[in-house]
């Protein structure tokens, strides 16, 4: 095993500060960038989400008062909250029936106020999709 001369620098200059050669994980200073989100940030983006499922990110971003970015605001849902986005694709009927027939069986089983409609229709293609708003990923039941 070969060790960096950093390293060794490293390790001499803490031992002469300290002069001791394991410190206390208590003295640690934290390293890399500090969190962009508050803990109290995080609880007060999951309760209004909790309240109000279908939040758009903007609407997240007025209501929060201070000034992240939207894909900040993204990120942390995604990654530290653990939630993702959820995007409605619907299909014309006059397209493909065999495709309509599958769309309205997986979404029959949704509560109307869990969808968003765009205008008073659903949008019926790509261009237009319309966010859902966030959800929790599922548990997965698998080792």
């Amino acid at each position: 095993m070969v060790v960096s001369k950093d390293s060794i620098l490293r390790w001499k200059k803490s031992y002469q500060h300290t002069r001791n050669f394991v410190r206390d994980p208590a003295l640690y200073t934290k390293q890399g960038r500090p969190l962009a989100f508050s803990r109290e940030e995080a609880e007060f983006v999951l309760a209004a989400l909790e309240a109000e499922p279908t939040l758009y990110l903007d609407e997240i971003q007025a209501m929060n008062g201070t000034q992240h970015p939207i894909s900040t605001i993204q990120a942390k849902l995604k990654f530290r909250l653990l939630m993702k986005k959820k995007t409605a694709r619907t299909v014309n009927p006059n397209q493909c029936p065999k495709a309509w027939a599958n769309y309205v069986a997986h979404m029959g089983n949704y509560p109307a106020e869990f969808l968003v409609f765009v205008g008073g229709y659903i949008a019926q293609d790509t261009l237009t999709r319309k966010s859902l708003g966030t959800t929790r990923p599922p548990h997965s039941t698998h080792p």
